[in-house]
């Protein structure tokens, strides 16, 4: 079974090639644990290190993007967090590996989803963007920018303060709703939020954020939003 995974993960990628694609996103769902004691630790590492490494080394000169989640369908994911996808990147030690920020996962895990994308940035390894919304305990995959909104103009505001000149992509799964509006209603809001940040005045940000005063950074990010 752990051949044929791999296998498939070869395919994708001779696929990847022949559409002209930069990359491939690199989800490990299955890899991880439900019980204390189920595991050797050691061992699922190695495995995972030793698979994904074959498959970086067999298409050099596409940029694989592990993306992370702290659970589901196990309850727990190997790879659960942005800090351990960075050192399991690092540990491949392959030029072409990075990380997928998923905008949901991270919330789900915890994070600060605009400190995770820094990050990652740090590093050198964010290799893509999952944009979506949601309540934070669960991967909802809802219309970006309904539930979070300043936590998704800050996440844009370091993207663009860190120079990321990747792909925004869309990760979202409209159950109920027209699909073809939702997507469309989406890529607006996306787009709002961009607009949203151009408009913020960085330089009395940055120079608030020098003493971390919580009501003056909010009275410079409120602007964004509200117009008092």
């Amino acid at each position: 079974m752990r051949r044929e995974a791999i296998d498939t993960a070869l395919q994708a990628a001779e696929a990847a090639k022949v559409v002209g694609a930069g990359g491939l996103r690199m989800w490990m769902g299955q890899d991880g644990f439900d019980y204390p004691f189920q595991a050797d630790y050691k061992l699922l590492w190695d495995l995972m290190v030793d698979g994904l490494r074959e498959v970086a080394n067999a298409a050099p000169e596409l940029r694989f993007g592990i993306e992370y989640k702290l659970k589901e369908p196990r309850t727990h994911s190997l790879i659960d967090g942005v800090s351990k996808s960075i050192l399991f990147a690092q540990e491949l030690k392959v030029k072409n590996a990075g990380v997928i920020i998923d905008f949901g996962h991270s919330l789900m895990g915890k994070e600060n989803v605009a400190e995770a994308a820094y990050q990652a940035l740090r590093y050198g390894m964010l290799s893509g963007v999952h944009f979506n919304d949601a309540y934070g305990d669960w991967d909802d995959d809802m219309i970006p920018g309904t539930l979070n909104l300043f936590e998704s103009l800050e996440f844009l505001y370091i993207l663009r303060d860190n120079d990321y000149n990747g792909w925004l992509t869309l990760d979202s799964f409209p159950f109920r709703e027209d699909p073809v509006k939702a997507v469309d209603l989406s890529m607006r809001n996306v787009k709002a939020m961009i607009n949203m940040v151009n408009t913020l005045d960085i330089k009395a940000l940055k120079e608030a954020q020098k003493t971390m005063d919580a009501v003056a950074t909010q009275e410079i990010a409120r602007k964004m939003v509200f117009r008092d």
